[in-house]
């Protein structure tokens, strides 16, 4: 891509607001377009390239390939051309979201597509962008991101982050990892993965229930505790319970484990780990996750429950036997 070529200037939605060359958008920090690819071999291993010294973050990890979205281009076209440019190849690419990054170091602000394929080589990498490249496994990029984040741009980390909350672990009869699978192919194909699920109880003892969107894939218009979520590959149960709870409903408590359970209803079968917390504040819930949130003493909950079960996701009944078997012995 040409230095000063000109780029899309969108806003925190991604609509397109206006358009400038690059010298421009990244001195007045403004948001613009860009594509980003994560390329895998058969073994389910990542290409990642070392960035050129002579670009920003020289000598760093970045993504398979990836750059800037040129004025009368696509998120996809540009992907496309990246990989040819960069790497050499052409593959498959499929959409795996968007990021939004804000950073200082070269004032590169901008909102990413990220897609994914699969080209096990020959690779043809462009000298004048890149040192070297290199396959890694998901397990040691966690590791290496953990203990040398520095040693990986930015970008690529929001982008690995993105590609993660994508997968789960599929696990077995005893919650023993078996592989790495997407999210979506462990709902379609009803696999056994993990889900993690919190109760906050006020100082009232009640108990607070989420009512699930009805724009939500699973049990939408039902109650279900107050957070729950899948576990993201690398994560770990309780590192899950935060994360939903603060995305859902805004609230960042102490969490004590309190119990584990199985559930396979052939919508989304899971072990679940549960988690209680005390809060009495306020919520900020993520509208397009969650309908409402209320506080019930758990006899009601029970009652209700009793009379209009079509109310409740089916795991309602397990997480509250946990619950008050909790209880009574503490």
């Amino acid at each position: 891509m040409m230095d000063d070529e000109m780029q899309y200037i969108v806003d925190e939605d991604d609509n397109i607001v206006g358009k400038a060359p690059i010298s421009e958008a990244h001195a007045s920090r403004k948001l613009h377009r860009g594509s980003h690819v994560f390329i895998f071999n058969s073994k389910g291993e990542l290409l990642l390239h070392k960035r050129s010294k002579k670009w920003t973050f020289p000598d760093m990890w970045d993504s398979s390939a990836g750059g800037h979205v040129a004025y009368g281009s696509s998120y996809y076209e540009t992907a496309v051309r990246e990989l040819k440019e960069e790497l050499g190849i052409s593959a498959e690419l499929n959409e795996i979201g968007k990021i939004t990054h804000r950073r200082t170091g070269d004032k590169c602000n901008g909102i990413v597509m990220l897609y994914s394929g699969q080209h096990d080589g020959p690779f043809l990498p462009n000298k004048n962008e890149l040192q070297e490249i290199k396959f890694f496994s998901i397990d040691k990029l966690l590791k290496l991101i953990k203990n040398n984040p520095d040693k990986f741009t930015p970008s690529f980390i929001l982008a690995f982050k993105l590609y993660l909350s994508k997968m789960t672990y599929n696990v077995d009869e005893k919650d023993k990892p078996i592989k790495r699978v997407s999210v979506k192919e462990a709902h379609e194909n009803r696999l056994l993965h993990r889900a993690c699920y919190v109760i906050l109880e006020d100082n009232k003892g009640r108990l607070m229930l989420q009512k699930r969107s009805n724009t939500v894939r699973n049990y939408p218009g039902q109650c279900t505790a107050s957070a729950t979520g899948h576990v993201d590959y690398g994560e770990t149960y309780e590192e899950a319970a935060h994360r939903e709870m603060e995305e859902e409903i805004g609230v960042n408590v102490k969490l004590k484990k309190i119990g584990k359970f199985k559930k396979v209803d052939n919508i989304c079968n899971v072990w679940a780990t549960l988690f209680l917390g005390k809060y009495n504040g306020s919520f900020k819930i993520d509208e397009k996750a969650v309908a409402e949130v209320r506080f019930f003493p758990c006899h009601e909950i029970r009652h209700t429950m009793k009379e209009h079960p079509e109310e409740f996701v089916p795991s309602t009944p397990m997480f509250l036997d946990i619950y008050e078997k909790w209880k009574k012995k503490n």
